[in-house]
């Protein structure tokens, strides 16, 4: 079931939430303690207006919440409300609320027995758990704050071993891949929130959960994909792979996974049978070793970003050079640049400069680190040399093309240009690996010249589709 947080200061503003999102849902959470007035006939009245059944919920500081007055006073604001008609209430495991729960079994109300942890997930989950419920019928919820994989390998371990209903929510970046997969293994519900909920620093929209990740269809024949990176739950990979499976209805989802340790996201694709992902910064060379096949690409780049399951363990590929090459070669029909300039020495520039390589095109290679431009030109027998504005005129000889490939540009570098202050003629193809912004300062200042420019966009969504096709078996669908 899906089940949408209220969190809105007002009850009017909380109604307007549901009748946004009514199709999607199938309960809704009132976080009484995000309310800025209590109004308890209104809130008598709530459980009417609203025409979704609905968990009370009045949560403590200590464990998350806004509740900051006393127990005796939140217990009394929970009786006053207890013939209201609300299903079910969200109750601590604390000896205070026993007289609350005692009432609230009397009239029928189911309740949830909930433990917070806003630190991290704590060893014992599984023995905590099984533990919460005092009595049968009780439902146990736990809210966890992982920050890691190994963490969110526990919660999804314990999804999947514990019998009976339950809830478990994995908060954050960490925790984002279980609030998607939890239904899958048990959860009673998926807690969901607004756009731009205060209350939820990764927001989940119940209209993302059912359209992008179509959530109601998941089951356990469904087919784990997904892109493992540090940061990741910016890509628009997701929307890339779950569009296509949607539209040729293949029993698939796609999913963000945040890595900290390569190890440990392959104990978890083993555990949860993922069949393949997308692997991007700071991985694409860590997860080699781990591979017992790699492509010719791989192996002359030193970069692998897409891993297949396969009979006999999980094989590597690099999209990287169809995916920069396609949008270029597109927009280069009069003719493919002869010579050109590579901004960066890190592995997407290595991909670059491979594929540039391989069309037969004369490269420059720049970077901050010269030791880095040097090693890399090396690597591929082309000219390397620090960056800096000394080394300008000779970028100007190469400069048919001038390709970005650092994070300078990219959150939180918005503001910065690594070629501040070059003489743009016109003439050049300025190429932005980035596509968030869609516009850098370095694409700004090429157009402003005159040039001809390309984000990093189409080649996401060429790489994108060729890793479709290493998923699939199928071509990307129009």
């Amino acid at each position: 079931m899906i089940c949408l947080s209220l969190t809105r200061e007002t009850l009017a503003e909380n109604l307007k939430e549901i009748e946004r999102y009514k199709k999607y849902l199938q309960l809704c959470e009132l976080r009484g303690d995000c309310l800025t007035e209590w109004d308890t006939e209104a809130l008598r009245d709530f459980p009417r207006q609203a025409g979704v059944p609905l968990i009370l919920t009045l949560r403590r500081a200590g464990d998350g919440g806004n509740w900051r007055t006393s127990e005796e006073e939140r217990c009394s604001r929970f009786m006053e409300l207890l013939s209201s008609g609300y299903a079910w209430v969200d109750l601590e495991h604390v000896s205070a609320t026993e007289s609350v729960a005692r009432a609230a079994r009397k009239k029928g109300i189911r309740i949830i027995r909930s433990f917070h942890d806003t630190r991290g997930v704590p060893e014992d989950l599984p023995e905590r758990f099984r533990e919460l419920p005092e009595r049968e019928g009780e439902i146990p919820r736990i809210v966890t704050t992982p920050r890691s994989v190994a963490d969110l390998r526990i919660i999804l371990q314990t999804l999947r071993e514990t019998s009976g209903p339950g809830i478990i929510q994995a908060m954050g970046e960490w925790g984002f891949p279980a609030r998607i997969l939890s239904g899958l293994y048990g959860s009673y519900f998926t807690l969901v929130s607004p756009e731009k909920s205060p209350d939820d620093p990764v927001p989940l929209s119940p209209e993302s959960l059912e359209k992008l990740y179509r959530y109601s269809t998941l089951s356990s024949s469904t087919s784990i994909f997904g892109i493992i990176g540090n940061p990741v739950l910016h890509s628009r990979s997701p929307l890339i792979h779950n569009s296509g499976y949607a539209k040729q209805s293949l029993d698939a989802v796609y999913l963000p996974f945040k890595v900290d340790d390569v190890g440990e996201f392959f104990s978890l694709a083993e555990e949860l049978s993922i069949q393949g992902f997308s692997v991007t910064i700071p991985h694409k060379s860590e997860v080699i070793p781990r591979l017992v096949q790699t492509s010719d690409e791989v192996a002359a780049i030193g970069a692998c970003n897409t891993v297949v399951r396969s009979s006999c363990g999980f094989k590597g590929y690099n999209t990287d050079v169809r995916g920069f090459m396609l949008p270029l070669k597109k927009l280069c029909v009069a003719g493919f640049p002869k010579r050109a300039v590579v901004i960066g020495a890190g592995g997407a520039a290595r991909a670059v400069v491979y594929g540039l390589k391989e069309a037969g095109t004369e490269i420059l290679i720049v970077n901050r680190t010269e030791s880095k431009a040097l090693d890399l030109a090396r690597e591929f027998k082309c000219r390397g040399a620090a960056l800096s504005p000394g080394i300008y005129s000779e970028m100007a000889e190469y400069a048919e093309l001038v390709v970005q490939t650092s994070a300078a540009g990219m959150h939180p570098l918005e503001e910065i240009d690594p070629v501040s202050g070059y003489p743009w003629t016109g003439k050049e193809i300025a190429y932005d690996l980035i596509y968030i912004p869609e516009k850098t300062r370095f694409l700004s200042a090429a157009e402003n010249a005159g040039c001809r420019i390309l984000n990093g966009a189409p080649m996401l969504q060429a790489q994108g589709e060729a890793q479709y096709k290493l998923f699939t078996g199928t071509e990307y669908p129009r």
